[in-house]
């Protein structure tokens, strides 16, 4: 089994299988660097935890935003209707994007978008993604970076039915990115997508790459005997007939030297 292991590593369909994960978690990341978190919320007091400042009119009605912006993340609060029209903040605790997702991720749910309750578990919230146009070029780019790492895969019999799957939702059912709001649990969706490409089985993998070194030994061998045939059939031409011909072909050189040909 170590063998087959070994020989299963150095396959073209294996460095591919590995080269589409990290294509697909850099797709990930690029997602989480660039889609705003945006939605209407409804949340009580709690949300001040959030932006290190009492709202003391009790709940508060509003869209809230959080992005990267690189170094840190920023969240705004626009509260719909009140004394004040907004609140920004930049939590100092997050540094990196890690972190940010975290963060995110612990306000709302994972599975849903829903206020966890940390910010009131309010079941009136409800996040999605927002794709604004100057983000649309690098989601683009590193969706391209996926689709060309595809197509050698195919010679996997059971990678099929996850490629389709890549098609769908790597650009969420559209063609192309473009500016859109996304839903919450696209990023489930993708987590989902990379684990199960992960469960392709190892051993189909091997057998897929024995096949095909089966097949071209076999067309390597066609191409040996098709050569060996015809060599026996020059061999079976009568020795006389050489001999005729090369004396044709010296009485031509000689009608040629005199002009008469």
């Amino acid at each position: 089994m170590a063998s087959s292991e070994t020989m299963l590593q150095e396959t073209e369909p294996y460095i591919q299988l590995q080269s589409l994960f990290e294509a697909l978690r850099a797709f990930r990341r690029t997602f989480i660097e660039k889609a705003t978190a945006k939605g209407i919320c409804t949340m009580p007091n709690t949300l001040s935890w959030m932006f290190s400042r009492s709202l003391a009119d009790g709940t508060v009605y509003g869209q809230m935003e959080v992005h990267w912006h690189g170094t840190g993340c920023e969240c705004v609060f626009q509260k719909i209707y009140g004394k004040w029209d907004q609140i920004v903040c930049y939590p100092e605790y997050i540094v990196t994007l890690e972190e940010y997702e975290k963060m995110l991720f612990s306000f709302w749910s994972y599975a849903n978008g829903g206020a966890l309750d940390v910010l009131g578990g309010d079941k009136h919230c409800r996040m999605g993604w927002e794709i604004q146009q100057q983000h649309v070029s690098y989601l683009e780019k590193a969706a391209c970076d996926v689709n060309k790492l595809l197509s050698p895969l195919v010679q996997i019999k059971s990678s099929k039915k996850y490629i389709e799957e890549v098609a769908k939702i790597l650009r969420n059912g559209n063609p192309k990115w473009m500016p859109c709001t996304v839903q919450w649990t696209y990023i489930k969706e993708l987590d989902e997508l990379i684990k199960s490409f992960e469960n392709i089985p190892k051993e189909e993998m091997i057998s897929t790459v024995i096949e095909q070194e089966t097949k071209e030994t076999k067309t390597d061998q066609k191409a040996v005997t098709i050569q060996q045939r015809i060599f026996n059939q020059v061999k079976r031409i009568p020795h006389w007939i050489y001999y005729f011909v090369g004396f044709l072909a010296a009485l031509l050189t000689i009608f040629h030297y005199v002009g008469w040909v």
